[in-house]
């Protein structure tokens, strides 16, 4: 005997069966139970099915909120939660952060002389660059527009010089990543590369913004001298 596994929507689902060894005679009220049992099971499995596309979903929207949607980087809010969870390990462990901001140098005029299709390409290009350029451990981010944040972890604060020689290394690593021939479709674009710093930020108290804002100040005072020595 049988009975439809049905959901409410009319979707088969599949069959309740009972089986006996022996042919016997069937009582009254067994399609009556074996359909409840049949509704029971239905319920239940689209309870769960449900549950499980809403969980789906959530985690869909979750990463739509978090994630940069041309580059499919971590974007603003995600860095600045990555960053908070970063400062308090230094604080705990008594290291330091990595802390850098990149800024395209020019890129108003790569969109304003080829379109911005072109533009997306690069930035999709810089991103898989400079992605190529960082740690294990490492974050690459889209703070917006032309910027790109990058943090990780830094070494024993008590050895902060080896920590600026590590952060100097990756700040050249970074800006070399964004140098060179970049071909995007048919265009052939020559960039000079990006203005890049990275600071090394001690296990003290501070506030993701007020990092944040001393990489961008350092980073400023290179695209200063960028621009000096371009016009020498």
């Amino acid at each position: 005997m049988s009975t439809p596994i049905v959901f409410s929507d009319g979707r088969l689902m599949g069959t309740l069966c009972a089986a006996s060894s022996v042919k016997i005679q069937q009582p009254q009220k067994a399609n009556t139970i074996l359909e409840l049992f049949g509704s029971i099971v239905s319920n239940f499995l689209e309870r769960e099915i449900l549950i499980s596309e809403l969980s789906e979903s959530n985690k869909t929207l979750q990463r739509i909120a978090l994630t940069d949607p041309l580059t499919d980087l971590p974007n603003r809010r995600a860095l600045i939660e990555q960053l908070e969870r970063m400062l308090a390990h230094a604080i705990r462990s008594g290291t330091s952060t990595f802390i850098g901001v990149i800024d395209l140098d020019n890129f108003k005029s790569i969109n304003d002389q080829y379109g911005h299709h072109i533009g997306d390409l690069f930035l999709k290009e810089i991103t898989t660059r400079l992605s190529d350029c960082l740690r294990a451990t490492d974050v690459l981010g889209r703070l917006g527009g032309d910027e790109f944040l990058y943090i990780g972890f830094g070494s024993n604060w008590n050895d902060i010089e080896n920590g600026q020689s590590a952060a100097a290394h990756m700040q050249t690593r970074l800006t070399k990543a964004t140098q060179g021939v970049f071909q995007l479709e048919e265009i052939s674009l020559t960039y000079t590369g990006a203005s890049a710093a990275v600071i090394v930020q001690g296990p003290e108290t501070t506030t993701c913004e007020k990092a944040i804002q001393a990489a961008d100040d350092a980073m400023y005072q290179i695209k200063l001298q960028r621009k000096a020595e371009s016009s020498q």
